[in-house]
């Protein structure tokens, strides 16, 4: 179970990384076409429709990138949710296995408890009884 988290935070991880490269590659992009990323339009002028629909287009893929990655952390944090409910429900039945284990333990040993009193009974009534039948015996007329 830690191991598929540990897994899944690895995968997410390198999710975000994949992502914050294809951001930085679509920034060099409008950085070639003369285009400031951080300055969102303001002061940059811009030579025809082509670099415009290009800028558009390149801000449409990374708004979908951007998109894409959201979806995926969504995923992956629901599949780490329900991974960790599935491992506390699997840690509490095992507590619960473990109380009945430790129950069954106490009634074996009760048992064999009782069973050995039982068996000293046994044998101190056929002790008893042997006397018993060897006094008969030994007794003249008996």
């Amino acid at each position: 179970l830690n191991l598929r988290l540990a897994d899944m935070r690895r995968e997410l991880q390198a999710m975000e990384e994949r992502h914050a490269r294809t951001v930085e590659q679509l920034h060099a992009r409008l950085r070639r076409h003369g285009e400031d990323p951080e300055a969102s339009g303001a002061g940059v002028e811009v030579e025809g429709d082509d670099v415009m629909t290009k800028t558009w287009n390149l801000e449409e893929e990374r708004n979908l990138l951007k998109n894409e990655l959201e979806g995926q952390q969504v995923h992956w944090q629901a599949q780490l949710e329900a991974e960790q409910r599935q491992g506390a429900a699997a840690l509490a039945k095992l507590r619960e296995e473990r109380e009945l284990a430790e129950k069954d333990r106490e009634l074996r040993r009760k048992v064999e408890d009782n069973l050995a009193e039982t068996q000293r009974t046994l044998n101190t009534m056929r002790r008893t009884l042997a006397e018993t039948e060897s006094q008969l015996w030994a007794t003249p007329g008996g």
